[in-house]
């Protein structure tokens, strides 16, 4: 991982409105940069197009970050994430930014990436987190530039709040359904049957009594 330094403690803060748009081709080096990405990194021109994107990595980035990224990329989806730059001078900047492929006949040829000014707030919990990750933690990790809690009880919870989560939990719930109506009915029937079986053993009872053939015997046969 490249590391550049010397890095300082002051921040450039992206003008309000403003985007820093750049382009990379598959491999991160620069196609293009607009005005703004210039202006606030402090290179030139010159010296962007044609380098490596990561001539802006601060160092205080996470490993972590740039595996996500790529892995989000390179499997065709758009990353979106907080981003902590190195200016040329050592000063850094925050931003906001969607890394999308750029889809050319079926083929990805490059990338575009587009960033804003994150709300400050956006910024300490993205700096507590990173410096989190830095050190080697496991309480946070990233997916898709998304900022997500680990552990198995955090998975549990994404699934739960999921498409395929919800449509295991109703699947759960007509079969459960279905099982209680089909237990129902079994029993239903077993008392049913039940009651037939006391009838029609009383009834024999009362045909088979000494001395009562005639009345007993009416008694079943016009049942």
């Amino acid at each position: 991982m490249r590391l550049n330094e010397p890095i300082t403690d002051r921040e450039v803060v992206v003008p309000e409105d403003t985007v820093l748009v750049s382009g990379t081709d598959t491999a991160g080096r620069i196609r293009f940069a607009n005005a703004a990405f210039v202006a606030v990194s402090g290179f030139t021109a010159a010296e962007l197009e044609g380098a490596p994107h990561n001539l802006v990595r601060h160092p205080h980035m996470p490993q972590a970050a740039f595996r996500d990224l790529w892995s989000t990329i390179k499997a065709g989806r758009p990353w979106e994430g907080l981003v902590k730059n190195r200016c040329k001078s050592g000063d850094f900047y925050w931003v906001r930014a969607n890394v999308t492929p750029v889809v050319e006949n079926g083929q990805v040829t490059g990338y575009v990436s587009i960033r804003t000014r994150p709300a400050r707030e956006e910024v300490a919990a993205a700096e507590a987190a990173y410096a989190h990750l830095r050190e080697g933690g496991r309480s946070f990790g990233l997916r898709d530039g998304e900022l997500v809690r680990t552990g198995w009880h955090w998975r549990l919870r994404d699934l739960a709040n999921s498409v395929t989560g919800r449509l295991m939990a109703a699947g759960a719930v007509t079969l459960a359904a279905v099982g209680l109506i089909g237990w129902l009915g079994m029993s239903g029937m077993a008392a049913s049957n039940g009651a037939l079986r006391t009838v029609y053993e009383d009834r024999m009872r009362t045909c088979s009594s000494p001395g009562d053939d005639g009345p007993a015997a009416w008694r079943w046969g016009s049942a």
